[in-house]
């Protein structure tokens, strides 16, 4: 069985055919505005995202006197709460928002609306 699959992944054919459809589809979304801007911001989202969370745990330490375990604990459970409770409530409203509207860009700027509340509270936070 294993044979017949390594000597398909070895064929040239089987790697153009794979890099073809790779390429049809990356210059299809590429040409697509829509999805070019929501990659940069979702790029954006996640970088930012993640700056904090390296960030955050070695501030609470060295400014709230924290341990790693606590600050550790804090941090999961702040934000396994209000991550979970932003999902589910974020998910309903956005919904509820193109539901009412029938218009499908609400929930993205639903997003975005939250995203522009959210960061000034970031940083408030962290003062």
């Amino acid at each position: 069985a294993w044979g017949g699959t390594l000597a398909a992944l070895s064929s040239a054919a089987f790697w153009e055919d794979l890099w073809g459809g790779i390429t049809e589809c990356a210059t299809h979304l590429r040409k697509r505005a829509t999805f070019v801007h929501l990659s940069v911001g979702m790029m954006i989202q996640v970088g930012a995202g993640l700056s904090i969370m390296a960030f955050l745990p070695t501030f609470l330490v060295r400014c709230h006197h924290m341990t790693t375990k606590s600050a550790g604990v804090s941090i999961a459970e702040v934000g396994g709460v209000f991550g979970g409770a932003g999902i589910i409530t974020g998910g309903l409203v956005g919904d509820w928002l193109v539901r009412t509207s029938g218009d499908q860009r609400w929930m993205l700027w639903f997003i975005l609306a939250c995203n522009v509340i959210a960061a000034p509270l970031m940083v408030v936070a962290v003062l």
